[in-house]
């Protein structure tokens, strides 16, 4: 009864921290459009805007991580000892780092009673120790989730936000059926995705869903999808999560290359490359990157020449995901070395499998191999492969680009945004790495790591759980999934050193006090 009562306590409790957070958020942003240091506006430093971004992004995922753990109270649901111990934790976070900012940003006044920062300073304090610390909360969620199973488990109740009309319940249990039949012949999923074997698995499922009418659901029919509503797809997207089946849609490119395809596309290359890529016969990469270049890319080298019918393709891209999985990638040249940068550029689709391309796996600290690197020679790539007209590939990446920097492409599709990384594996492996006086999970610290992977990776599967909804209700985004996109640098670094690490390499992060913090 007593623990009950404290995660009742701490699920209410969060929203008032996620609430005297965003209040300090908007005081300290006020006070830095107003305040001017040598004759410039507060607010046009890059360390205090980037400062006040990683608060904002804390308070999204906190918001969602106490609705999320609301939801779980009111339903009365098995998962609410880790939903609360993840709403109280994630709650803590965002009021005391937006508390701290806010007093620091406002300088003098800030440590003084003529300011009111000091009340949330001391709010913040409070509020974080009132119902237990951060230690005494982080113990309870490394508990709660070796009590109880994987998200599958109760994820009906946290998947379906609204009920369904009689048409939408009539196709969900469809759907629930046909996936029954299915679920044995893909099951179980990989660890990784970053495997040939692994590529073809997503391609077969894909294959699968499009020959029984249930690939791109909210796409017309001529443009190789079924037809229906964009609530028919979520519902899709929610019982494949039920079911264990939710697989990438068009490789780690797939998002990117619908961005540049649907928006600078002839009406032919749409309904070709979409209908390709959704019968599983297109797996993408995105060719952007390059040595000495990074990110810059005005900067790009790789040339294409015009022959005849053809451009002939040289040159050498970077950290390409899953360039020796794809069989197509887009990918930005410069066809006018004279112009200036921007304007010399045009984008193509380029075959992977073609004669000149080359590409070689990049090891990551992690022992994986997902990006890698394209060497390009003399590959030749037909004129009805370029997107838009020659020297307009600057304006195609930077439509690219927004795509994915909005987090919403492939979202309505089912796909995972976040870090596949699972917290009960990191539990596991602590666990099992012996230390002198007993294992890794005895320490303080690696359960504090544990727990903040799983906050901020559990906001955003939550982030991205309310999004599908909005998307779903043909509603557009309030404009804040930057945040999401923000915040993933995070639990995916951590998450680098989990199971995606094999053998010893967890046990000495578990023994490591910087492990999983990278």
């Amino acid at each position: 009864m007593l623990d009950q009562l404290l995660d009742r306590f701490a699920v209410l409790e969060a929203f008032e921290q996620v609430g005297g957070a965003e209040t300090a958020l908007t005081m300290v942003r006020d006070y830095t459009l107003a305040r001017t240091i040598f004759a410039r506006p507060l607010t046009s430093y890059q360390a205090i805007k980037h400062r006040l971004a990683d608060n904002l992004a804390a308070i999204e995922l906190a918001g969602c991580n106490a609705l999320h753990a609301a939801e779980a109270l009111d339903q009365d649901r098995a998962d609410l000892p880790a939903a609360a111990a993840t709403a109280r934790i994630a709650a803590i976070n965002a009021y005391e780092g937006m508390a701290r900012n806010n007093l620091q940003f406002h300088g003098g006044i800030g440590f003084t009673w003529e300011s009111d920062c000091h009340f949330h300073y001391r709010r913040a304090r409070l509020l974080a120790l009132n119902l237990g610390s951060r230690e005494f909360w982080s113990k309870r969620l490394i508990t709660a989730l070796e009590n109880t199973s994987e998200p599958g488990a109760v994820s009906g109740a946290r998947l379906s936000s609204r009920p369904d009309c009689d048409e939408d319940a009539a196709y969900r249990a469809a759907v629930q059926a046909w996936l029954a039949e299915q679920k044995l012949g893909f099951q179980p999923l990989p660890a990784h995705w970053e495997t040939p074997e692994a590529a073809n698995l997503a391609k077969r499922w894909a294959q699968t869903k499009h020959a029984a009418g249930y690939a791109a659901i909210a796409r017309p029919v001529e443009m190789g999808g079924a037809g229906g509503t964009k609530r028919q797809q979520q519902i899709l997207a929610q019982e494949e999560s039920r079911a264990g089946l939710t697989m990438p849609l068009g490789g780690i490119g797939y998002a990117q290359a619908m961005a540049a395809i649907g928006r600078h596309g002839t009406p032919e290359q749409r309904q070709h490359w979409e209908a390709a890529t959704y019968r599983g016969d297109v797996y993408w990469c995105q060719l952007f990157s390059e040595p000495n270049a990074g990110s810059d890319l005005a900067a790009v080298r790789t040339r294409a020449v015009r022959q005849s019918d053809n451009w002939i393709i040289n040159g050498q891209k970077v950290w390409t995901s899953g360039g020796h999985l794809a069989n197509f990638g887009i990918l930005l040249a410069r066809t006018d070395p004279v112009s200036t940068k921007h304007a010399g550029l045009s984008f193509f689709i380029i075959d992977m499998h073609r004669d000149g391309i080359t590409t070689r796996p990049i090891r990551q600290i992690n022992g994986e191999t997902g990006f890698c690197e394209t060497f390009i020679v003399d590959a030749v790539v037909p004129c009805s492969y370029r997107l838009d007209d020659v020297g307009k590939g600057w304006a195609v990446a930077m439509s690219v680009l927004a795509a994915e920097r909005t987090t919403t492409s492939g979202i309505g599709e089912g796909e995972k945004r976040v870090s596949s990384t699972s917290a009960r594996t990191l539990i596991q492996r602590a666990r099992a790495a012996r230390r002198s006086q007993g294992t890794a999970l005895d320490s303080a610290l690696v359960r504090s790591q544990i727990a903040r992977f799983h906050v901020e990776a559990q906001g955003l599967k939550n982030y991205t759980i309310r999004l599908q909804q909005v998307l779903a209700d043909g509603a557009k985004p309030n404009g804040k999934s930057p945040e999401g996109h923000v915040k993933v640098t995070g639990p995916t670094m951590r998450g680098l050193s989990d199971g995606n690490a094999k053998g010893n390499r967890t046990a000495a992060w578990c023994k490591s006090p910087i492990g999983g913090d990278l």
